[in-house]
């Protein structure tokens, strides 16, 4: 599998080209204009696959520490009595909208995925978690790779108003995979 590479502070990212498309400005403004920043605060990671030869990114992912805030830790297989449980947040992943649909972005969250299982294995994390926009793409993509809703009242709600054809009122869900459960194989099937 290809890694992805990391954004460090001498990468000359303006003499890249990245094209999120209209619909999704928000991401191209951050990797231009506040990635770099992040980066140098420690706020969060950036990983992304590169075109070399046109000097075209392809797409990225940002990665920091998160928690899942809970009274009662019911996403675990035994009840533990905890306010929150430890993750790591995938901030922003896109790709290119030439790059779209040709399983990049599956890359970059597998590779997400890694990230995270290297981390549980040296600090407390169980979890990977998004903020993933309610579009029947977008919820189809995070599914398909074993992503679950955090609240599963909240996702019914949501797939069935994406399966009438009407806009859920959220623009965002929280998801999240459990790194106890990773399966690299089945991750690389899909």
């Amino acid at each position: 599998m290809t890694k992805p590479e990391k954004l460090t502070l001498n990468f000359p990212i303006n003499e890249y080209y990245f094209d999120a498309g209209e619909t999704y400005q928000e991401f191209k403004d951050f990797f231009y204009n506040k990635s770099i920043d992040f980066i140098k605060e420690d706020l969060c990671q950036m990983y992304f696959f590169k075109e070399e030869s046109e000097k075209k990114i392809i797409g990225y992912f940002t990665i920091c520490c998160s928690r899942i805030e809970t009274p009662k830790a019911s996403l675990l297989e035994e009840e533990v009595e905890i306010s929150y449980i430890p993750g790591l947040l995938i901030g922003y992943l896109i790709t290119d909208e030439k790059y779209r649909r040709k399983k990049y972005g599956e890359k970059l969250l597998v590779n997400a995925i890694f990230i995270g299982k290297e981390v549980s294995k040296i600090a407390g994390c169980r979890y990977i978690i998004v903020d993933a926009y309610t579009t029947e793409e977008a919820i189809q993509f995070y599914t398909n790779l074993n992503f679950k809703f955090l609240s599963r009242t909240k996702g019914k709600k949501i797939v069935t108003k994406l399966e009438n054809e009407e806009k859920p009122e959220e623009e965002t869900t929280k998801m999240y995979f459990d790194l106890q459960q990773f399966e690299l194989q089945e991750l690389e099937e899909n």
